[in-house]
């Protein structure tokens, strides 16, 4: 029988600064985290905003410290991260922020049972008739597995070192893509690519010539095709969604591209020409337009999705290309419309194809980052399937010669 305690009984709750913001944000200053930063069991910074010291100590009470357990209430109530030492100090909005007693829980325990089991609990209790959210009374109720702190730790452990490798595969892939993306800037911006005696080619003298379709100029020998001419370019099969399940070869939809999911099956025949490759890459043509290269073969790509897999150039060079010429159309879309791009679009985007360069080590990154992301799939199936078992009791762990030990209650 697994012993369970209310929150409440092993922790301090309150909740992230409630209120308007808009005049309160800095370009620098406090990190100021909201929902959209907390992923499940990790931080996303990309687009964290900041406050003064003055507004930090006005609203002192949503203050985070290193090893706070923070639950978002809203987007996808639910989703919990422990604060780490480099976040200490920071302030919030919108977040549940639960503070463990750490002789008696372990944060990293209790993150692990919120981002699994918890969740049945927390569904069950969100409210509100527009925007459903995930309040601080509901926080309290909640039931916690409690068993003893050595064995909450051993679990956390587990957890913890999974995740650290995750973290891990997701730095090197940002280094990689950020090496790839300044050779390029390199190269394809600045045209200092290597020329014939190893110096970079414009400043150090080479020819430029004007180019008419780009309206600028680019180095001597270059050629400007557009897209079809330099990629192979198509576009996704329209699926009947009425044949949609839980089996059947994997369907990409847009709503996948970016965090390479697959949201749908099905058991629909189709041409082999619709089916995916490593290193394809995968441009949404509705709403955003997210792109990203897919990391997996054999998926079938779904209608209003172009596929662009490389024939004359990296896929990289390609989408370093386009990508701000795709990103300048979302920002030209009206708020209050759908985005979307036609075969016109995709078929007139202008390439630039140099002559005489070695570009292989942009598709050495690329492969590079697509194994990275498939092996952090792997363990966070291989996390996702062992936490709800860890937490209910179907599987003990052991410490045997130092080394933690899986075992199965049934054995």
């Amino acid at each position: 029988m697994i012993n369970m305690v209310k929150l409440s009984d092993v922790s301090k709750l309150t909740v992230g600064y409630v209120g308007s913001m808009e005049k309160e944000y800095t370009e620098n200053g406090i990190k100021f985290l909201r929902s959209l930063n907390v992923k499940p069991f990790s931080f996303d910074l990309s687009d964290v905003r900041y406050i003064t010291k003055e507004f930090n100590n006005k609203i002192s009470k949503s203050i985070l410290h290193t090893n706070d357990v923070v639950i978002v209430r809203t987007g996808i109530p639910g989703t919990a991260a422990v604060v780490p030492e480099e976040l200490d100090g920071c302030n919030c909005s919108d977040l549940v922020i639960v503070r463990p007693d750490t002789l008696k829980i372990n944060p990293h325990f209790l993150c692990a049972f919120i981002n699994s089991w918890g969740a049945s609990q927390i569904k069950n209790v969100k409210v509100g008739a527009v925007q459903k959210h995930f309040n601080v009374s509901s926080a309290q109720e909640m039931l916690v597995p409690f068993p003893k702190l050595e064995e909450q730790n051993m679990i956390a452990d587990i957890i913890y070192n999974l995740n650290s490798k995750i973290a891990l595969n997701n730095s090197i892939c940002s280094d990689l893509e950020s090496m790839a993306k300044l050779l390029y800037d390199y190269w394809f911006v600045q045209f200092d690519f290597p020329d014939e005696n190893g110096r970079p080619y414009k400043s150090s003298g080479g020819k430029m010539v004007w180019n008419d379709e780009l309206k600028r100029e680019i180095p001597e020998g270059w050629n400007v095709f557009d897209l079809p001419k330099v990629a192979d370019v198509k576009y996704g099969y329209p699926l009947s969604t009425a044949l949609f399940g839980d089996s059947g070869k994997p369907v990409i939809r847009i709503r996948d591209i970016l965090d390479l999911s697959n949201s749908a099956y099905t058991k629909e025949k189709i041409d082999s020409s619709y089916l995916s490759k490593i290193m394809d890459l995968l441009i949404g043509m509705d709403g955003n337009f997210q792109m990203n290269f897919w990391n997996k073969d054999g998926d079938i790509i779904n209608q209003r999705i172009v596929r662009i897999r490389e024939t004359t150039l990296p896929n990289m060079i390609v989408k370093y290309q386009i990508e701000p010429i795709i990103q300048s159309k979302v920002k030209s879309v009206a708020r209050s419309t759908v985005g979307h791009l036609s075969d016109a679009d995709i078929k007139g985007l202008k390439i630039i194809v140099p002559k005489n360069i070695n570009m292989s080590c942009f598709n050495d990154y690329l492969a590079k980052v697509c194994q990275l992301k498939t092996e952090n799939q792997e363990i966070t199936s291989l996390r996702d399937f062992l936490l709800p078992m860890l937490m209910n009791g179907q599987i003990k762990i052991e410490k045997h010669n130092r080394k933690i030990v899986i075992k199965n209650i049934s054995e």
